[in-house]
């Protein structure tokens, strides 16, 4: 079975058109492996922030189009120092989270303080 994820994300996001069509999207989502299904979860949210954005007037989408700055900081310093329990099954990943995150916040404009920088280079160290 292929799944068309882009014809699944229009018919989810579109209001699904009726429980058969409902039905289809459960029994595609059902054959998925673990990682299709966020992955298609992560693509559909997506698609609906679009949407929404489309949809909205210029003034709202100006409003969205902003970089929330100061909570985009927090998000990244709180993700450098300890990322959450939802990132547990990512730690092979992790220095290149460290490394995204520490590359975003100089991005910003913006530097971690000296403690950070150390626990950072040090985390970095023992992943070699």
């Amino acid at each position: 079975l292929r799944l068309d994820r882009s014809g699944l994300n229009r018919r989810i996001c579109n209001g699904g058109h009726g429980e058969s069509t409902r039905r289809r999207v459960m029994e595609e989502l059902s054959s998925l492996t673990v990682s299709q299904r966020e992955q298609f979860l992560v693509e559909n949210d997506v698609f609906g922030i679009y949407n929404y954005f489309d949809a909205s007037d210029v003034s709202t989408q100006k409003y969205m189009m902003e970089i929330q700055r100061d909570k985009q900081l927090d998000y990244l310093m709180k993700g450098l120092r300890q990322l959450g329990p939802q990132f547990s099954s990512l730690d092979a990943n992790r220095p290149w989270l460290c490394y995204w995150i520490l590359h975003s916040i100089a991005l910003l404009g913006e530097t971690v303080d000296d403690e950070l920088e150390s626990n950072a280079i040090d985390f970095l160290g023992r992943c070699q």
